[in-house]
């Protein structure tokens, strides 16, 4: 997952990802930073996915439980957006 680390302090967040994909069969820290990798890219569907895996994973685990409701509130700016005015 380092090289992953590298690759997201890069900006390459899709290389990121691969690598954090490899990392999470091993470590369920690793769905913890493919969320925040997706959250990045801002599909933050994806990255809530992945901290709901991170959350079963590893229950003890605080981050995706305080990240995850940052997620679905940019999520919900982005799908809930006030027409407008005419």
């Amino acid at each position: 997952m380092n090289l992953g680390v590298a690759y997201e302090k890069q900006g390459e967040l899709d290389a990121a990802i691969k690598e954090y994909k490899l990392g999470a069969k091993k470590l369920p820290l690793g769905f913890l930073y493919l969320g925040n990798a997706h959250f990045q890219k801002q599909e933050y569907d994806k990255a809530e996915e992945y901290y709901n895996k991170a959350i079963k994973g590893e229950p003890g685990m605080p981050m995706p439980i305080t990240t995850l409701p940052g997620s679905t509130i940019q999520k919900r700016r982005i799908w809930i957006r006030p027409k407008p005015w005419p």
